[in-house]
């Protein structure tokens, strides 16, 4: 079964907070375009720039009341969301643990039961976070959308600005993906030797110590252990590398707005406020 075929099975099963959580994130996303409206009109109403009827406490009752709206929103998101969550986690776990003990046929476990603990802990916890981004998605979208249209009918050429960094860095995670996927699933599968031979280790301790073979056994932990080591420093090490550049896309994007904005404002063809929008 495909991937997004198997997720959309499960959000079917908690369709109503999936869509609860959506509509509520969508709209914690989507407040601070217009708090960033509202950012606008205040600094082009301290600049005189300001249309009959704002004035600067107007407008900042107006963007307390946006920011008092999104912790709303964050606070109840907060809630549905925990829901979500441990219902995913719930399901997943209950419906791997039915099938191993109760499916039709025999189910003979293909790793030891310790090595199983990772697939019940970590492997359902990358599903759920799955999840997790659709609940995101549609507010992201919209964000991004609204955003666009606002800043195109501003300043194309700075909008065009903005715009290709962040692009350029979703062309680059895409192809790195590939790469992040083989290193997470190295050093899954080391982290599943560990916990494997943990528990071997525990069920055979009085075989060991008959047979004096501590060092022996000890030696090869350490190894195994090494081994997981590397596996995690690359999975860690790329994936901040990742975040990283993605970081600093944002930095890049602002220091072509500022670039850019400093001939705009002296020509007059851009405002204080539409500066704090950007």
């Amino acid at each position: 079964m495909r991937t997004i075929r198997y997720s959309f099975e499960l959000f079917r099963y908690c369709l109503k907070l999936l869509i609860l959580n959506s509509s509520v994130w969508s709209l914690w996303h989507l407040l601070p375009i217009l708090i960033g409206v509202l950012t606008a009109a205040f600094f082009d109403t301290l600049s005189g720039q300001s249309e009959a009827g704002l004035n600067v406490w107007t407008l900042v009752a107006l963007i307390g009341i946006v920011y008092a709206a999104r912790l709303g929103a964050f606070a109840g998101g907060l809630r549905w969301w925990v829901r979500f969550w441990f219902t995913l986690l719930a399901l997943l776990r209950r419906n791997l643990l039915h099938w191993t003990l109760l499916g039709p046929g025999s189910h003979p476990l293909p790793e030891s039961p310790s090595e199983s603990v990772t697939r019940f802990r970590d492997d359902a916890n990358d599903v759920a976070e799955y999840g997790d981004a659709w609940v995101d998605f549609t507010g992201i979208v919209l964000y991004t959308l609204v955003a666009l249209v606002i800043m195109l009918r501003i300043d194309a050429l700075m909008t065009v600005v903005v715009s290709v960094p962040v692009l350029s860095m979703a062309l680059i995670s895409n192809r790195m993906s590939g790469r992040l996927r083989r290193y997470r699933r190295a050093h899954r599968e080391a982290t599943s030797r560990v916990t494997g031979f943990i528990g071997e280790a525990f069920g055979a301790a009085q075989a060991i110590k008959v047979g004096t073979a501590e060092k022996p056994v000890l030696n090869y932990f350490r190894e195994l252990s090494e081994e997981r080591r590397r596996a995690a420093l690359k999975d860690v090490v790329f994936g901040e590398l990742t975040n990283a550049i993605n970081a600093n896309v944002v930095d890049v994007s602002i220091a072509g707005v500022l670039l850019l904005a400093g001939g705009a404002m002296s020509a007059g063809r851009f405002t204080v406020g539409e500066f704090a929008l950007f």
